[in-house]
């Protein structure tokens, strides 16, 4: 069986039946899937705006928080690509780490 698109995880997951005995685990499982996929995604992005040389301030205020927000969120996954070799070192001009 095939995994579930996004879209089909998105409708299992707001199913209209609160209630529902047959949807209750079957509405947990999908939030957990969405949520899963949902976290890969925004690595990429994170990952994809650094190489774009995006700074850390911009990362923030993309998701309205500050730069050292963005960085305590997302710096040490970056480190860890940077010093597996996916990710050339990004040094953006004005983008203070820590």
């Amino acid at each position: 069986m095939p995994p579930d698109s996004f879209a089909d995880l998105l409708r299992r997951a707001v199913a209209s039946s609160l209630s529902d005995r047959e949807q209750a685990l079957d509405r947990i499982t999908a939030i957990d899937q969405l949520r899963r996929e949902l976290d890969d995604q925004e690595k990429m992005a994170v990952i994809g705006a650094r190489m774009a040389r995006r700074t850390w301030a911009e990362l923030g205020a993309a998701v309205g928080t500050s730069r050292q927000a963005a960085y305590n969120r997302w710096g040490e996954m970056v480190k860890r690509y940077e010093a597996a070799g996916l990710l050339d070192d990004v040094d953006t001009s004005g983008d203070d780490d820590a």
